[in-house]
Order: structure tokens, then sequence, then C-alpha cells
């Protein structure tokens, strides 16, 4: 009698522990379905952040000055390969030094130099000291990156694009040396390169108040280590606070 109890408990606890086995089955699978299903969910919030911000309008302008300011750089950038050529090869060879070809590559390398800082920090490409930025985050980084956006339309907008045609206008009627072209227009660029960056950067701030970190630009400066991480690192999205948790 005893025998046959204890061959029920037995059989009685095989059972139960197999309905755990099928239970706990069960809850991995589940356990993995919703983890599928949220990763779905991080990735479609990916798509909607990124995946889909190069047919938006800002996006189309930025490519639009981006592939401008890359074709002019190259331009001027092989112009002075031309004149720097031809004034070493009228200088060395032919003992007659053009005054001409050295002052415009002067000007032009100014041009160059603008045209080139503007396109970088189109790109946020720019140099930046991250010692506070890389403390903040939340609120707080998303607080830092637009005033520093704001700070930089003031600073622009006073010096680059005012002072620029100030001084534009006093040069109208100074004529340069050689070429003998007023130097208003040599520095003329400066308000231009102001208007840009200035509109780089109120793409950059409407990013900033959208996003938190200007994630939704066309190409990439982001770091792809740090998820959310917009191309300045100052900011992170939704879709890198949730992938975090």
């Amino acid at each position: 009698m005893e025998k046959d109890e204890l061959e029920n408990v037995l059989a009685s606890g095989r059972d139960n522990r197999k309905n755990n086995g099928t239970d706990n089955g069960g809850t991995r699978a589940e356990a993995a379905k919703n983890r599928e299903g949220g990763i779905g969910r991080r990735e479609n919030l990916r798509k909607d952040k990124t995946g889909n911000a190069g047919h938006r309008p800002a996006d189309l302008l930025r490519a639009c000055f981006d592939k401008t300011l890359v074709w002019l750089n190259v331009f001027l950038f092989a112009m002075m390969v031309v004149v720097g050529t031809y004034q070493i090869l009228v200088r060395y060879l032919f003992n007659r030094p053009s005054t001409v070809s050295e002052e415009l590559l002067t000007y032009t390398f100014a041009w160059l130099s603008l045209l080139a800082a503007t396109y970088v920090f189109g790109q946020r490409g720019h140099m930046r000291m991250g010692f506070l930025a890389d403390r903040l985050e939340g609120k707080n980084r998303r607080v830092l990156g637009i005033g520093t956006e704001c700070l930089t339309i003031a600073f622009t907008a006073v010096v680059m694009v005012y002072g620029g045609i100030r001084i534009t206008m006093l040069t109208m009627t100074q004529k340069t040396a050689s070429l003998g072209i007023p130097m208003g227009c040599v520095y003329g660029i400066v308000p231009v390169c102001g208007v840009l960056i200035m509109i780089y950067n109120g793409m950059n701030l409407m990013e900033q108040i959208a996003f938190g970190d200007g994630s939704g630009a066309a190409g990439g400066k982001r770091d792809a280590k740090a998820p959310g991480a917009g191309r300045n690192g100052t900011g992170g999205t939704e879709y890198g606070k949730e992938e975090r948790e």
C-alpha cells in the first residue's frame, strides 16, 4: 500500500514538472515575441524619425546647398591649382612674374576658405568642446543644443551679415591694385556665407526642437556607437531613449 502511494506521488511530481516546463516554454516564447515586437516598434520609430527625413523640404534644401557648396569649392580649388601653376611657370621659366595671378590667388583662397567653412558648418563637422555637453542628458542636453544654435545665429547675423554688408558697402569705391575690381566684390562673400550659415542654423534649430538632436537631417555625422546621438552630440532622440530602456 505504501509502495502504491509512493509511486502515485512520484508520478504526480513528474506530471507537475512536465506541466511547469510547458508553461515556462510558453512564457519564454511569449517573452521572445514581446521582445521582437519591441524591436519592431523601435525600428518603425527610427524609420519615422530618420528614414523618411530625406523627403522633407528642409532636407531637400540642405542637400541642394551642400551640393552647390561642394561644386563651388571644387571649382575654386581647381582654379587655384591652374593659376598657381601658371604663376610658377611665368616666374621661373620666363622670369616675368604675374601680379594679376598673385592677387587672384589671394582672393580666391579667401573665398574658398569661407565657402568651405560654411559647408563644414552645415555638416556639423566643425570643432566643438564637448566637456559640458557630454555631461548632460535628456532635457538639459537638448536645451544646451538649442541655446548653442541661437547664439550662433545671433553671432552670425551681427558679425558676418550686418558687418559684412557694411564693409562691402564701404569698400565698393576702392579698386584692387592688379585686377581693378571693387574691393566690395571681394568682401561680398562674407555676408553671403553668413546668410548660408544662418539658414543651416535655422534648419539645425528646427531639428533640435523637433527631434532633440537634429537626427532628422539628411546625411549623417551621427555617432553610431551612441543610439540617438545627434551629429553634434548635443541631444538624444526618442528612439535612443526607448532603446536604452
